[in-house]
């Protein structure tokens, strides 16, 4: 909508993504920022966006980075696109500390991890 703004941070982060159709493997990136609102720019919520095949998909304002990331990947499916990321494992946790930071801990891995790269 014209009163959401898409407040994109850091560089996009480049991946492979699957289109379901065929198989075939295309070059994409992902991208993440938070949602504001009005003239203000009132924080609305976090959501994260796939680049792929000359197209933009993006989830809904969402109220965690996390959950903007699972809803990113229900519409790429639903679009025809796959993509597999650290944190949309079930092995990739979030800490108290960590959480809404982008950041976590992947089951057996002893360092932090960047929940949107290419696992």
């Amino acid at each position: 909508m014209a009163w959401e703004h898409f407040e994109r941070y850091g560089a996009e982060q480049p991946l492979t993504v699957a289109r379901l159709s065929d198989g075939a493997r295309l070059e994409g990136a992902i991208l993440s920022g938070v949602v504001a609102t009005g003239k203000q720019r009132v924080f609305m919520g976090y959501r994260t966006a796939l680049r792929v095949d000359f197209r933009e998909i993006a989830s809904p304002a969402s109220p965690t980075m996390h959950a903007s990331l699972v809803a990113l990947d229900e519409l790429s499916r639903a679009q025809g696109y796959a993509f597999d990321v650290v944190g949309l494992r079930p092995e990739f946790a979030e800490s108290g500390l960590s959480f809404n930071s982008g950041w976590g801990y992947y089951k057996g891995q002893r360092v932090r991890m960047l929940m949107g790269p290419p696992y």
